[in-house]
């Protein structure tokens, strides 16, 4: 008998977004409550506790999740169990354009209204939701703020994620703030240049073989898994964050040093089973250019043999000049 009743939604189109009214954004949250009845869950955003999002039943089809920010609706998503993708999507561009129209910003996933004030995104799920453009620059920001907050729970504070530690830049270079400083002094595996544009992160990456070489992957190791150290390069310049993507070491490599002198940077690497040691002092855009010979790739596979060669040749190419061999 239910699958009787579908057939008849489908022949009228019940599972089209066309069915269910679209929630103005801006309207109050109490319109929500009118259209869609009252919200079947309600819960504080897990990095953003001052936005609260409500999930609604619109139909048999149709869930409608609303995050509200002071008091208002700023980003709906429409979740289609049953979609008509083209015909939904039409939907939507109508209900919110505005008059003005949208651009494409990526076909297919993302588009802004040409009076630059909404978003309107989409994906296989199928969803497809909308927000304010300075809603959607609020709530990063107080994500990441949110994460910089909880930077004293994480139990390796090296893998705090790249859009705390460039917060922490932002605050050091632009306000004076001490939180890039405190960072650093948690652990031996993180540097920060004087002026705290440069910062450079050691992590433990989780790795293991594969037939085309050494495989890490961007996680930490599991317990007694294999591992190997990537280094971090993160700068600050004109306002404007770059960096995060690793530079590989072999797994039988230790970093032993890692600080700057001034605005260069200096580094020791040491072989675990034997004496042998490289010294390397270069400036972070020297070091994050290492990247591209250290990184895995399908076409160009790297294990600890020829990560070796790379870091021997940097340190021949970098070494400390030998009136200052270890300026620690």
């Amino acid at each position: 008998m239910f699958h009787i009743r579908q057939w008849v939604d489908f022949i009228f189109g019940k599972h089209r977004l066309e069915s269910i009214p679209m929630l103005p954004l801006g309207s109050p949250i109490r319109e929500a409550n009118s259209l869609y009845g009252e919200p079947a869950e309600s819960s504080p955003s897990d990095n953003a506790p001052e936005i609260i999002r409500h999930s609604f039943i619109a139909s048999d089809y149709h869930e409608v999740r609303v995050s509200e920010w002071e008091g208002t609706a700023q980003s709906i998503v429409y979740f289609s169990s049953k979609s008509s993708p083209n015909r939904d999507l039409e939907r939507v561009f109508k209900a919110y354009h505005g008059g003005d129209g949208w651009q494409v910003m990526q076909e297919g996933y993302w588009y802004q209204r040409r009076d630059g004030t909404i978003r309107l995104w989409c994906s296989a799920m199928p969803a497809i939701g909308v927000a304010f453009t300075d809603f959607l620059i609020l709530k990063s920001r107080l994500e990441t703020a949110y994460k910089v907050s909880k930077i004293e729970d994480l139990s390796d504070i090296t893998w705090a994620s790249d859009d705390v530690i460039h917060e922490l830049q932002r605050a050091f270079v632009e306000e004076g703030s001490d939180g890039l400083t405190k960072f650093a002094q948690r652990s031996k595996m993180i540097a920060v240049s004087p002026d705290g544009r440069s910062v450079i992160v050691v992590r433990n990456y989780h790795a293991h073989d594969a037939p085309v070489g050494l495989v890490t992957l961007n996680i930490p190791p599991e317990p007694d898994g294999d591992s190997t150290q990537g280094i971090s390069c993160y700068s600050w310049d004109h306002g404007l964050s770059s960096g995060g993507g690793r530079v590989t070491l072999p797994r039988d490599a230790q970093v032993e040093t890692i600080k700057f002198n001034g605005n260069v940077c200096f580094l020791r690497i040491q072989q675990k089973l034997t004496s042998k040691t490289l010294t390397i002092q270069c400036s972070p855009p020297q070091l994050a250019g290492l990247w591209f010979s250290t990184t895995p790739l399908s076409s160009k596979p790297v294990t600890d043999q020829s990560l070796w060669e790379v870091w021997e040749n940097a340190a021949a190419k970098y070494s400390p000049p030998n009136s200052d061999p270890d300026p620690i």
